[in-house]
């Protein structure tokens, strides 16, 4: 997937939220996110630095990877007691490629 390009004039964060897997029949559902955003939560916090500073870290705690195509960083939101941890956006590259190869071969 070399053809990707990133303008690297402004910062990128991005998260995968792992919040609530174990959650019967819905694993891990989409509100999750907006339940920890608006209810409290972490992510409340970073989202509230990111709107006034265009950067989601404090001073002090969590640090939240810039994006970059190298290395591919993102916050990622567990259950537990360390509630955020530093993953890699690595889990969709094979099939990613694939529907790439696809598309390109046969567009629409």
């Amino acid at each position: 997937m070399s053809d990707i390009h990133l303008n690297t004039d402004i910062d990128f964060f991005t998260l995968v939220s792992k919040r609530f897997k174990g959650l019967p029949v819905l694993g891990s559902a989409h509100f999750t996110d907006i339940v920890n955003s608006y209810g409290g939560g972490e992510m409340a916090d970073h989202l509230i630095r990111f709107a006034n500073n265009l950067n989601p870290n404090p001073l002090i705690g969590y640090q939240w990877p810039k994006y970059t195509l190298s290395a591919k960083k993102v916050a990622t939101y567990i259950d537990g007691l360390i509630p955020v941890v530093t993953g890699t956006d690595d889990f969709r590259e094979e099939a990613m490629s694939y529907l790439t190869e696809i598309t390109l071969a046969y567009p629409v």
